[in-house]
């Protein structure tokens, strides 16, 4: 009887793991903030915040990039293909247009790279950032 009533509760605990595990993420919008720093030097470092509007395909939103009055702000396009996404960044003036691809982890932290053409040259930055 013993044996039966541990097999039972080991299963039961089994089963309960599985659901929890294979929870869906949480959605991937709202406020992403954190750094992109240039891959030819790291220290060089700039502040990203993605605003991140919808809640499914195709992803959209507004970015700034930079700070004070250099700071570039524009239009988020793209799209996700689980916890991978692929966004663009076009300013709302003339500028650089960006793009990311980035890794979620489908909780708080959003990273990848972003690259773009910088003038004439292409560039790569490391993206690392966080929920607000």
């Amino acid at each position: 009887m013993k044996t039966k009533l541990t097999a039972f509760i080991l299963l039961i605990a089994f089963i309960f793991n599985s659901s929890c595990s294979n929870k869906p993420p949480d959605e991937f919008y709202g406020i992403w903030e954190g750094d992109i720093s240039f891959r030819g030097n790291p220290t060089v470092k700039t502040n990203l915040s993605l605003d991140i509007s919808s809640t499914g395909n195709p992803v959209t939103g507004t970015y700034v990039l930079g700070s004070g009055a250099n700071a570039v702000q524009g239009t988020i396009s793209g799209s996700a293909l689980g916890l991978i996404n692929t966004l663009t960044l076009k300013p709302k003036t003339a500028g650089v247009t960006y793009t990311i691809n980035g890794n979620w982890d489908g909780k708080d932290a959003f990273t990848g790279t972003m690259n773009g053409v910088e003038n004439g040259k292409t560039v790569i930055y490391d993206m690392n950032l966080r929920r607000k």
